[in-house]
């Protein structure tokens, strides 16, 4: 993949991607440690999106695993309670699609 295709992707002209590549090189070559630290850190988040793309088909089944992770953090840090959750699903639902909330 050439500097015209990655410019496609993220959307800058192919001068942007090439001046990118440059000043990675040149962090890497005088051993920045602030910048391989990020680049350390951006691998780690590709690296987990890419396994969550392997293990779901489609885009529900992503985003199912995401809002169970983000559940399972909150009970796990105490943010909501595990007899909470519910109430929380109804909130999102009421946000996103009201006519599967059966109002009291």
């Amino acid at each position: 993949m050439g500097s015209s295709d990655i410019s496609r992707l993220i959307g800058c002209d192919h001068a942007t991607v090439i001046y990118g590549n440059r000043k990675a090189a040149e962090q890497l070559e005088i051993m920045n440690a602030e910048y391989i630290a990020a680049l350390n850190n951006w691998k780690e988040i590709f690296e987990r999106n890419d396994i969550e793309i392997q293990e779901h088909t489609t885009t529900e089944g992503m985003l199912k695993n995401r809002l169970v992770a983000v559940l399972r953090d909150g009970i796990a840090s105490s943010l909501v309670s595990p007899d909470g959750v519910g109430d929380l699903l109804i909130e999102v639902l009421r946000t996103f699609a009201p006519e599967y909330v059966q109002e009291d």
